[in-house]
């Protein structure tokens, strides 16, 4: 007769026999580990942003903040807070604290732009949350002429001048000179 009563083994991506880590710790092993869809030897880029998406769900709010800052001040990764910060908007009642992380987290005038295009990944329809557009207004004013500049676009589908456009920016003579182009 079968029985239901056993020890479940975990076992590594290779087969190796595993101990249980909890999904916080999971979530930084695989945060701080990644180079964000970029495929290695034990899995390809895209699983590994979809298992990050799944364990969010599963760790405290808080817990994702603290990591997403982690791995961007600490271990100077640039997608994957971008993307834990969009997956952090999915949480309506906490969307002031995720503006908060989001301009933190904004350090080049491309990541305002990488965090757009992730932010429509999914659905293109979607509204940007308005403490998204707050932050993103403000991190705006982070940056120099020459940055702005630098990474105004080229071939990319979504252009700081797009992002200007969307998020409504306070008024400044630089942010104007982008928006003329100049």
């Amino acid at each position: 007769m079968a029985s239901v009563n056993k020890i479940k083994s975990v076992y590594t991506q290779e087969g190796a026999k595993a101990c249980h880590i909890s999904a916080k710790q999971q979530l930084e092993r695989s945060v701080m580990s990644c180079m964000l869809w970029e495929s290695t030897f034990y899995e390809d880029g895209v699983s590994v942003s979809e298992r990050i998406k799944n364990l969010i769900k599963e760790v405290d709010f808080d817990d994702v903040v603290e990591i997403t800052l982690k791995a961007k001040n600490d271990m100077r990764l640039r997608h994957v807070p971008l993307l834990l910060a969009r997956e952090l908007f999915r949480n309506k009642d906490r969307r002031k604290t995720a503006g908060e992380v989001l301009e933190k987290i904004i350090t080049r005038p491309d990541d305002i732009t990488e965090f757009l295009a992730l932010y429509w990944n999914e659905n293109k329809q979607e509204p940007l949350a308005k403490q998204a557009k707050l932050a993103i207004g403000r991190a705006f004013h982070k940056f120099d002429e020459y940055a702005l500049a630098k990474y105004n676009g080229g071939s990319k589908a979504i252009k700081l001048v797009d992002a200007l456009r969307i998020v409504h920016p306070e008024k400044s003579e630089l942010l104007g000179k982008l928006r003329k182009g100049e």
